[in-house]
């Protein structure tokens, strides 16, 4: 089983790593962004399905402070595309974008619209990791924006990759990701994952709030 989660998370950053060059018609400026930094965001519609549509409208999706909150964008037609300048929430830790015209809504496919938040230490913030698991477990789908197209989606067992790396860089958020790392838990191991399940009762009761 260690065998198969580190073999599945090198496959994932190596989706990661080439999440930008997949993404050919959006782009986040600065790449790197902080929490409450402004933004623009770029999305040229010539390589996906809204090719040769206007207006389009664009939605953002945002992960802050452990919730899930959505604005529009103000989508302007500029010489590279459509864009929109957005002021991130200071706690958000990632976003994700679907972009419409004429009845069509372009969600990224499987590399999504979806961004990370970091730190001026370029470092993940907390909430990200956990977000990005959230945005596309299959088994929570239905509790979450229907902001990824049904190909991005992943199982329990790579979700649970996710929260492993979120408790590994911030233990803050171990009382915030337990209800849905629990739900991926028992749908992967059944009833092994009963005493795991409540060993984290135990020491997420012992942290101070």
């Amino acid at each position: 089983m260690r065998k198969n989660l580190t073999t599945a998370a090198t496959i994932i950053l190596l989706l990661m790593s080439s999440l930008v060059s997949a993404q050919r018609g959006f782009r986040i400026s600065p790449m790197y962004p902080n929490a409450g930094d402004t933004i623009t965001i770029t999305y040229n519609p010539d390589s996906t399905i809204l090719k040769g549509l206007a207006p389009v409208t664009g939605v953002i999706y945002l992960f802050a402070d452990f919730k899930w909150q959505a604005d529009d964008l103000n989508m302007q037609m500029t010489d590279s595309g459509w864009a929109a300048k957005y002021i991130l929430p200071g706690n958000a830790s990632l976003l994700a974008c679907n972009f419409s015209a004429a009845g069509k809504t372009d969600k990224g496919g499987r590399m999504t619209y979806a961004w990370m938040m970091t730190g001026n230490d370029h470092k993940q913030l907390p909430g990200g990791y956990s977000a990005w698991a959230f945005l596309r477990a299959r088994s929570i789908h239905e509790t979450v924006p229907d902001a990824v197209d049904t190909v991005a989606l992943i199982n329990d067992e790579l979700a649970l990759q996710w929260m492993i790396w979120e408790v590994r860089d911030h233990h803050e958020s171990a009382r915030k990701i337990f209800y849905n790392a629990s739900t991926f838990m028992k749908n992967h191991y059944g009833r092994r994952a009963d005493s795991t399940i409540r060993e984290q009762i135990k020491y997420i009761t012992s942290l101070p709030d």
